[in-house]
């Protein structure tokens, strides 16, 4: 598929919508649920589909940090057959063929520093790591400094291409997946910078069903709120479906993301004696900064700092708690290391590392209150019967779930005078929405005979991924940038 189009000769059906649905590198795990989102799609009579693709002509896509003409071609070989057996006879177009030139139009000052920030994103996303950081050693910057600058240029590739060809063929909307990673932000950006309507392709709850956003990012705390108070009216919550999400989740399972919890044991709580107890529930800085700055208060912006100024107002009969998130145990970027220095010195405090395997629930359950920035279990909290305190932004900060504060003070207050716990009723509304299926694609299913893979029709095509040494090649480069070192 080296042309601009194939089967495209047809003039366009004035009464049907036009959309141009961005694959992803055929080579990670995305590629099936982008696929199933087509295959959605070209069973709508009132839509004409084009697919776009990547040829390959400036290599470095999030597939592989490994860059070779193989990784490439291999990628195009999976495409395609799963292209001819699923897609026959769809429209197919290459952004590689609107790349050449320059953007349609001039960038705004500002696409260069987005199209950085959807590389930062990247990084952080796949390797924990911030090359801009001067917490990061200089051995890991001098490891992830080429893979950043790949990914810049393919981002701006990627970005001519769909600029280019939205500026051409004028879609009635452009859809790509996820919209924070390479290239998915210059999707992003360019159907923002054209006007042109979008759509993210995303999957949720525990049987990880698809659904499309409208003009919105997926990852955006707005969105997400807005879905859950068109849930809340809706009247679909289920209080068995809340229920089983917080009882899952304290078992270990996986309910609307994976269990940080499925390795911690009862028993392993330090020694906290018979007074009372605040527990503080951070959690991972690097995760939050990746999915935006409306996710963050004055107060979590600076956790530490917040936690010392509230040690120094709490009285001394008040024992404080700080379980970091078992998540932070793989944050590269230094913020946690900076965490651990800084709390593990305050007096009248005890910090559970993320490695730590004390259970989190018990500690919720020797708790006098909690206090979260934005964490699941500042939610669970509430449902467990403890008076539990918002310091961060979360999904269900307008409901009567957690108090929300913005100073230690404010804390110190609501403690003083015993603040009682809020509405579980609220908080299996909020867990009922977490686990909930919000799409409704009839194609694309999770965990076929028991194997933890998507599928499109009954099809998945690891086994094909996995048929060269290329494919083996770029998960080896993978693996060795995920150590520690």
């Amino acid at each position: 598929m080296d042309s601009r189009a194939t089967h495209a000769n047809a003039l366009p059906n004035a009464s049907k919508s036009r959309v141009a649905l961005l694959l992803p590198s055929s080579l990670t795990e995305s590629f099936e649920i982008v696929l199933a989102r087509a295959t959605d799609l070209a069973a709508d009579p009132d839509v004409e589909l084009t697919l776009l693709v990547c040829n390959g002509t400036t290599r470095g896509c999030v597939a592989s940090a490994l860059v070779t003409r193989g990784v490439c071609g291999h990628c195009r070989v999976v495409r395609d057959a799963a292209l001819a057996e699923l897609l026959p006879g769809s429209t197919v177009m290459t952004i590689d063929s609107f790349a050449g030139g320059e953007a349609a139009s001039p960038a705004d000052d500002g696409m260069e520093s987005e199209l950085r920030n959807g590389v930062s994103s990247t990084l952080k996303t796949f390797y924990r790591v911030d090359v801009e950081s001067k917490r990061t050693p200089l051995i890991r910057r001098l490891a992830f400094g080429p893979v950043a600058r790949r990914w810049m240029t393919y981002s701006r590739f990627a970005f001519r291409g769909l600029r280019n060809y939205i500026a051409e063929h004028r879609p009635d909307r452009l859809e790509f997946f996820n919209g924070r990673i390479v290239p998915t932000r210059s999707a992003l950006i360019a159907a923002e910078r054209s006007g042109t309507e979008y759509g993210v392709v995303e999957v949720s709850g525990a049987a990880r069903t698809l659904f499309t956003t409208t003009n919105a990012q997926v990852h955006s705390l707005s969105f997400i709120k807005e879905q859950l108070g068109t849930y809340r009216r809706s009247g679909r919550a289920s209080d068995d479906l809340g229920r089983a999400f917080f009882e899952g989740r304290r078992g270990g399972q996986r309910t609307d993301d994976q269990s940080y919890v499925a390795g911690q044991r009862t028993g392993r709580l330090p020694t906290l004696g018979d007074g009372k107890i605040l527990a503080i529930f951070t959690s991972s800085p690097d995760e939050f900064e990746v999915i935006g700055d409306e996710w963050f208060t004055a107060a979590s912006r600076d956790v530490t700092r917040f936690i010392t100024d509230l040690r120094a107002g709490l009285s001394d009969d008040h024992h404080i708690v700080v379980r970091l998130h078992p998540n932070q145990r793989g944050d590269r970027t230094g913020r946690t290391d900076d965490m651990i220095a800084r709390i593990a010195k305050l007096d009248g405090t005890t910090l559970i590392r993320p490695e730590d395997p004390a259970s989190s629930y018990e500690l919720v359950d020797r708790a006098d209150v909690v206090l979260s920035f934005g964490s699941t279990v500042g939610l669970e909290a509430t449902y467990w019967d403890r008076p539990s305190i918002l310091a961060g932004r979360a999904i269900w900060e307008d409901l009567d779930v957690t108090y929300p504060v913005e100073t230690p003070a404010d804390v110190v207050g609501l403690i003083e005078r015993n603040a009682a716990s809020r509405s579980k009723a609220d908080a299996l509304l909020v867990g009922s929405f977490l686990m909930d299926e919000r799409g409704d694609s009839t194609t694309l299913s999770w965990g076929d005979g028991g194997r933890q893979l998507f599928f499109v029709k009954g099809r998945n095509y690891l086994a094909l991924k996995r048929g060269s040494i290329h494919y083996w090649l770029a998960r080896l480069v993978d693996r060795l940038l995920r150590i520690n070192w």
